[in-house]
């Protein structure tokens, strides 16, 4: 009259499986790589070499352009040469006296001079050119010539 219902709560049986789920178990077991999704060894190491040479040539050209964009010291005194030939043109009563250059421009009087390592233009302090050791104008047989000396080399540009 007793049962032990215990027991039959905590009996451990094999589950019957059909023979057509043991044959789907066996063949998902043995075809394990078949699989359609993920990638293989050599799809991932082909993405891995397409993505390292795009890196290598961005980094190239990068360097290149960054190099191409920097000015030279040199540069800085042509833009300063250049912006001395336009004030040059539109001024009136350009001439030198004792290395200075006088000009007159939009009405007001203004001169070109060495100050303090820099070649500026005053009233004002408007820097053309700076890391100049000396700079003087001259005129010769009617055109305006600038010499100056920058890091211990001497040029000599014409202005007009």
């Amino acid at each position: 009259m007793f049962r032990n219902r215990s027991a039959e709560r905590f009996s451990f049986q094999k589950p019957v499986l059909s023979v057509e789920r043991r044959r789907n178990t066996l063949t998902c077991l043995l075809n394990k790589g078949d699989r359609t999704n993920g990638f293989s060894l050599a799809e991932a190491l082909l993405a891995l070499l397409i993505t390292a040479m795009a890196a290598s040539l961005i980094t190239m050209q990068t360097g290149i352009l960054s190099s191409g964009l920097s000015l030279h010291e040199d540069s800085q005194e042509q833009f300063a040469i250049l912006q001395l030939r336009e004030l040059a043109a539109a001024s009136r009563n350009l001439h030198v006296e004792n290395g200075v250059l006088e000009l007159e421009h939009n009405g007001k009087h203004e001169s070109i001079s060495a100050d303090r390592g820099r070649l500026v233009k005053k009233p004002g302090y408007e820097i053309f050119m700076e890391e100049i050791d000396w700079a003087v104008f001259r005129q010769e047989k009617g055109v305006i010539v600038l010499e100056y000396s920058s890091h211990g080399q001497t040029q000599t540009w014409q202005i007009r």
